[in-house]
């Protein structure tokens, strides 16, 4: 790593020690290590540090955070420690308040059950586990297991739904127009009525392979993308969650995103959908040096009011 270089280090340190005289970190157990080499640096340097971070929300391992490694920092720079024991997401609801407690106590824990309509959001730890849920879900992201371009084209499909839905995007939007070449604001604006007209012959009971079959020929006159053979086979899968979701559309729909994209945000009722082994999991008590507990503990404490498991 550059920082380790003896040189860049004191030109770092040099740098931090004539511009900045405090650093505030927060999330720090989603650092990885060079975050976790600045803030050394920074110390090193003489800066007034303050890290905010809870061990129980760490969920990013996948992107290279080191959970694991911040009581080292914390010890090894002598940092003292505060708990923040209020939150105030939860000043009116006595039941949220014991929910995040029991948790942290890694006491026994079973969720009131209830159905999509009766709240906000609802929240997996997996997308697969949204998409085979009640279809009045619209989980925010679609993962078809064909190839990057079907996964691209029924991106674009989704966000369509979701925009009119919610008025906000599908999780993957930007990386989908990204792949297919039309990050230019004309070009996307261009291809949108196109997508609408599938997703409206998709709820028409139009035929998949004919839809299908059309909109890659539109991609391929409206955008720089040449697909394979392989990657021009229907995703029969995405249609058919696509169409269920368009077939109740009118009833109105809930959106559904995993405890990742929910990190950080809030909401007054909040479903979470569970596997049998999360329930089990929740039955014994969390352990907070399981990644997947944590993001569990994430979902069950977005709720202003009410958690549910739908």
């Amino acid at each position: 790593m550059a920082l380790r270089v003896e040189d860049i280090r004191a030109s770092v340190m040099a740098y931090f020690a004539a511009t900045i005289r405090s650093l505030l970190v927060d999330e720090v157990y989603d650092a990885n290590d060079l975050d976790l080499g600045v803030i050394h640096l920074a110390a090193d340097a003489g800066l007034v540090i303050t890290l905010v971070g809870d061990p129980w929300q760490a969920l990013y391992g996948f992107r290279g955070a080191r959970p694991e490694s911040v009581p080292r920092l914390l010890s090894r720079l002598g940092f003292e420690r505060s708990e923040l024991q209020t939150s105030f997401r939860w000043r009116g609801s006595t039941a949220q308040t014991l929910l995040a407690h029991q948790l942290r106590r890694r006491e026994r824990t079973v969720l009131p059950t209830g159905v999509a309509g009766d709240v906000d959001v609802v929240l997996a730890r997996k997308w697969k586990l949204l998409w085979e849920a009640d279809t009045h879900i619209l989980p925010l992201a679609v993962r078809p297991k064909t190839g990057q371009f079907q996964e691209a084209v029924c991106t674009l499909l989704l966000n369509e739904l979701a925009q009119s839905t919610f008025g906000r995007p599908a999780v993957d939007v930007i990386d989908a127009r990204t792949s297919l070449g039309v990050m230019e604001s004309d070009t996307f604006a261009e291809l949108r009525p196109h997508l609408r007209s599938a997703l409206e012959r998709l709820a028409g009971r139009g035929d998949p392979a004919t839809i299908w079959t059309d909109l890659v020929a539109t991609m391929v006159t409206m955008t720089p993308v040449e697909p394979s053979e392989g990657q021009k086979r229907t995703p029969r899968a995405a249609f058919a969650n696509l169409r269920t979701r368009l077939e109740v559309a009118h009833e109105g729909l809930i959106p559904g995103m995993t405890c990742h994209q929910a990190k950080g945000r809030e909401w007054d009722r909040v479903g979470v959908r569970l596997e049998e082994a999360d329930a089990a999991v929740l039955r014994r008590g969390l352990d907070p040096a399981d990644e997947a507990h944590r993001a569990l503990y994430v979902a069950l404490t977005r709720a202003r009011h009410l958690s549910l498991a739908v």
